[in-house]
């Protein structure tokens, strides 16, 4: 099963765009796929938005393999923390702990993971689904295309949020932007998960709405001290989760200690990671403490927008370029080999390709 996941994985991924009349072996391996890559280097930083928002970013990059500079980029946009570490240990889970991102790099390709504005380790505030993620996805693959390390071609990948944030960022048509695989979303945002046949999706909103509030203010739950990993080492020693502030009384918050906040090793810092938690819990509109209220399906969000405005479908029409196809898979994968028998049949070039 694992491989077959990997197979259809990859499929999808990289096979939403492609040149009319041009061939190539599919499923993988495709023309040119080989493991020439054995190792990885991570590094992560900030990128500025034009609002002055920096989005916090994971970057992997192949290497000790082929002689080669550039790679083709697949981007993951969550608000679901780029990536997470533990408290108690400083072990950190992030992208590259997937079998199929490992493979990915081995295979050429380099990775971005990025945290949405006013989630994980990024400054700014968030309320879901609103146009300026929109806009950060189309500035962040314009970032990646600028890169050294990238030849310039950009994919998305991802389910669920992770999803609709392919198909936000697709909305503003970066140029860099080649293809795109959104899985498992509501092809409308109203209907699909606040109201879906007019009744109020009690349980899922109340669960997914007290998830992101611990989340995206990097508290942790009783017994799993995890949170975000932070991007800066501002004291220098190779250690991240000493940038994590003290929790010292034990709630799972260090948001509701006293200014400045204290760290296990006593070093002074300019509290990015604490600075960008504060303005999460300050300036976020929990989801669910507004969508709850929205009885009809014009009702308005906190910035004046319709929930139907905010949903994936108002964000589809796309134009691409003349000898493209664009290809979305939605609304759950309820036939998903079909739908992997329609990428063997119908696309011929995968875009990534090295």
């Amino acid at each position: 099963m694992g491989k077959l996941k990997l197979i259809l994985s990859a499929i999808l991924i990289f096979s939403a765009c492609t040149k009319k009349d041009e061939y190539v072996q599919l499923p993988m391996p495709y023309s040119g796929s080989a493991e020439t890559f054995e190792r990885f280097k991570k590094h992560s930083e900030y990128v500025p938005m034009t609002d002055g928002t920096e989005i916090a970013v994971d970057i992997f990059i192949p290497g000790q393999g082929e002689e080669k500079n550039q790679f083709p980029v697949i981007f993951a946009y969550t608000p679901y923390q780029r990536a997470n570490i533990n408290h108690e240990t400083g072990k950190i889970n992030d992208l590259s702990s997937d079998d199929e991102v490992k493979y990915f790099l081995s295979q050429g390709y380099a990775l971005v993971a990025a945290d949405m504005r006013g989630t994980g380790a990024s400054t700014g505030w968030l309320m879901d689904f609103m146009p300026e993620i929109w806009q950060d996805g189309k500035e962040l693959v314009d970032w990646i295309a600028a890169q050294s390390w990238s030849n310039g071609k950009v994919g998305m990948m991802g389910g669920s949020y992770l999803g609709w944030s392919q198909t936000a960022t697709a909305s503003q048509q970066p140029e860099a932007l080649k293809c795109i695989i959104p899985a498992v979303i509501p092809l409308d945002g109203y209907t699909g998960e606040v109201y879906p046949g007019g009744i109020y999706l009690h349980g899922f909103m109340q669960n997914w709405s007290s998830f992101m509030y611990y989340s995206v203010r990097n508290n942790y739950l009783p017994g799993r001290k995890v949170t975000t990993a932070p991007v800066v080492d501002e004291d220098g020693d190779g250690q991240l989760v000493d940038e994590i502030p003290l929790d010292l009384n034990g709630d799972g918050s260090f948001l509701d200690e006293n200014f400045p906040p204290a760290y296990a090793d006593g070093s002074p810092r300019e509290h990015l990671y604490y600075k960008a938690s504060l303005e999460h819990h300050e300036k976020n509109y929990d989801y669910t403490g507004w969508a709850k209220d929205l009885y009809f399906y014009d009702g308005k969000s906190p910035l004046g927008h319709r929930v139907d405005e905010l949903g994936p479908r108002p964000m589809s029409a796309i134009s691409w370029p003349p000898g493209y196809r664009f290809t979305m898979l939605g609304a759950g994968l309820m036939d998903l080999p079909g739908a992997v028998l329609n990428c063997t049949q119908q696309w011929k070039k995968l875009i990534l390709q090295k």
